[in-house]
């Protein structure tokens, strides 16, 4: 009995020797996976790795693929073409769908900025109504104290000249009126306000207002200008929102969407 329970324990050493050598020897020349026939993952030695570490290999169950979860479409349509308003949203980490419309922006006789700038924005808005979302317009005039006509988008460099010399050396408005309409339940549900910032100017030569009509920023912008480009060279100083100069008022867009749970 001894001498069998020897041989026994003699044999467990070699075999557990064996799979020592093994191990030292993928220890030595690595691992690769590949893939057999069955489709299955095999981990091996590296090629060159040695005879033994061919009898230490290890199998494992491919995993099986699945499909990623389609994503949610993001419930706030901003009914906008302008690519500063998506812009704005997007740094404040707000998703949206894109929605431009072709709304009528005539401005009509006698019609005071801000009002003017509300019926825009609420006719933007209309056009893109659909259920189960929230849409999000906003229309931007620039306008002088005791000037009732805007200064809306230049039509020709002629008529952007003729802006910018009147913004200049003196103070003006920007507002931007937004219409959200929450179409989340049986009825539509409005929330529009406007926010007015002060713009200040500084004296513009007519050589200074065509170098920066020559940037060609003026064009498709209220007042002939875009403060988030080279014409932050020409305004002295605001008060009030400077995202609202920009396009939007995102502090308090983005509060009044936090309210309806969209931001």
């Amino acid at each position: 009995m001894k001498r069998t329970n020897s041989r026994a324990r003699k044999g467990g050493r070699g075999d557990l020797g064996a799979v020592a050598r093994a191990f030292a020897s993928v220890s030595e020349g690595g691992l690769e996976t590949r893939t057999s026939a069955t489709g299955q993952s095999l981990v091996a030695p590296a090629r060159g790795g040695g005879g033994e570490v061919a009898r230490a290999v290890a199998f494992r169950q491919k995993p099986a693929m699945t499909e990623p979860a389609p994503q949610t479409p993001p419930v706030l349509v901003l009914a906008s073409a302008s690519p500063r308003r998506a812009e704005l949203l997007r740094s404040a980490g707000i998703a949206c769908t894109r929605a431009p419309v072709d709304a009528d922006e005539t401005w009509l006789p006698g019609e005071p900025p801000p009002v003017y700038v509300e019926r825009v924005a609420r006719a933007k808005a209309d056009l893109a109504l659909q259920p189960d979302v929230v849409v999000l317009a906003a229309d931007t005039t620039v306008w002088l104290e005791g000037q009732v006509e805007p200064l809306a988008k230049a039509a020709d460099r002629a008529e952007a000249a003729a802006m910018l010399t009147r913004l200049a050396g003196r103070s003006h408005f920007t507002t931007t009126a937004v219409a959200i309409a929450d179409l989340r339940g049986p009825e539509v549900r409005w929330h529009p306000f406007a926010v007015t910032t002060t713009v200040w100017f500084r004296p513009l030569t007519p050589a200074q207002i065509d170098r920066y009509l020559d940037t060609e920023e003026w064009r498709d912008k209220a007042g002939a200008y875009g403060i988030q480009g080279a014409a932050a060279g020409l305004v002295r100083k605001i008060e009030g929102s400077y995202t609202n100069v920009v396009g939007l008022p995102l502090a308090e867009v983005v509060e009044l969407l936090e309210s309806l749970g969209v931001a």
